[in-house]
């Protein structure tokens, strides 16, 4: 039986590296995606994934979507996946979710993103660019990498009926090399651990920091300031920390001064939905450029915290009125301690940017058009 035109605009094959319980974020935002878009569309995905997880996955469907695991943890086993559910669902729209390691494991991704463009004729292919290439000097493979990395996005693009991205920056690069022009959208990262309509304010909330990421980051951060998070923690009027995240290490402090480190390790995503929901602060090590990729930063404005960033680098990033986040080396520079008029500001103002322009809800609004549309 022949779909119909209506039926095919409801049908969406997402492609991703990697899938619940691994951690691993485009799986994280397909998969929210995927139940938004079932919510206000109607749209069905299926959510074609690279890599089982180490200790069982998904398996079945679910409302809204289901997910299917290629053999073979390849390109090859992926593209010959995709190319057998594209034939089962012949008006289906595909949706891939780039970066320039998630489907190679030698940071050489040119030949995969070539299979996929041959699989995306007929103006199917939409993708993510989540992540566009890695930057080195000589002596690190990045710098020999990268040339292959950036050809890689030029097909990808050229071949695409839609590109998306959540951070202007990487906008900017797509459409420095947009020969074809393809329509570009930007579609911010939003939380993956839950949304708040209406926060605590802060004056009810536990005064806590809340230190949340992969084990490398939050290792860095410690280092990266060390003594200092005393300094910071009593401009916030803080009185102990909160590390949240998988893994263990000598980096993660039992103490800081006279502040106790409290080690949460992982948590469901309602557990840390409901930590966030009562601390009054979070920071996250990340570049202040890229601030709109951050779905650390993201979670942090979902649940009305003081969103705080951390920087690894600096380079190109300019302040700009009303940011939706404050820089801990702003912070630290300050004499007085922050009132508690101005971290609620900084808090409202980090939640309604995020309901405003962020929230999972205006994010499948428009992935949906940009599937629809397209060139």
């Amino acid at each position: 039986m022949e779909q119909s035109a209506a039926t095919a605009k409801r049908q969406v094959i997402q492609v991703v590296s990697g899938f619940r319980p691994d951690v691993d974020g485009m799986g994280d935002y397909a998969r929210h995606l995927a139940e938004e878009m079932w919510r206000q569309s109607g749209a069905e995905s299926e959510i074609v994934v690279l890599r089982r997880p180490r200790n069982g996955g998904e398996a079945g469907s679910r409302v809204g979507w289901r997910v299917i695991y290629a053999d073979s943890a390849t390109g090859e086993g992926l593209s010959g996946l995709l190319r057998e559910r594209m034939r089962a669902m012949p008006e289906a729209r595909v949706l891939l979710h780039y970066g320039p390691y998630a489907y190679t494991s030698d940071g050489l991704p040119l030949r995969f993103a070539r299979e996929i463009c041959e699989l995306g004729a007929g103006e199917r292919l939409a993708v993510f660019f989540h992540e566009m290439w890695a930057h080195g000097w000589p002596w690190r493979r990045a710098f020999w990498t990268r040339g292959n990395q950036m050809r890689a996005v030029r097909a990808l693009l050229a071949s695409a009926r839609m590109g998306f991205s959540s951070s202007g920056m990487y906008l900017s690069w797509l459409e420095g090399m947009n020969d074809a022009a393809t329509p570009l959208r930007q579609v911010r990262i939003f939380s993956n651990m839950g949304e708040l309509e209406r926060p605590l304010p802060l004056s009810e909330r536990e005064r806590q920091l809340v230190v949340f990421g992969q084990r490398e980051t939050r290792v860095g951060f410690y280092r990266q300031y060390g003594g200092r998070l005393a300094r910071l923690c009593r401009i916030l009027g803080l009185d102990r920390i909160v590390d949240v995240g998988s893994g263990v290490s000598a980096g993660i402090p039992a103490r800081i001064g006279d502040l106790p480190v409290e080690r949460a390790g992982f948590l469901s995503e309602g557990d840390a939905s409901a930590l966030m929901a009562t601390s009054v602060a979070g920071v996250v090590r990340y570049w202040p450029d890229k601030w709109e990729k951050s779905g650390v930063l993201a979670s942090y404005q979902a649940h009305g915290m003081v969103p705080l960033i951390a920087r690894r680098g600096m380079e190109g990033f300019r302040a700009f009125e009303a940011m939706p986040f404050a820089l801990v080396g702003d912070v630290l520079r300050r004499r007085e301690a922050m009132s508690a008029s101005e971290m609620q500001t900084l808090a409202d103002r980090g939640h309604e940017f995020y309901r405003r322009e962020v929230a999972l809800a205006r994010a499948a609004e428009r992935v949906i058009a940009g599937l629809a549309d397209g060139k």
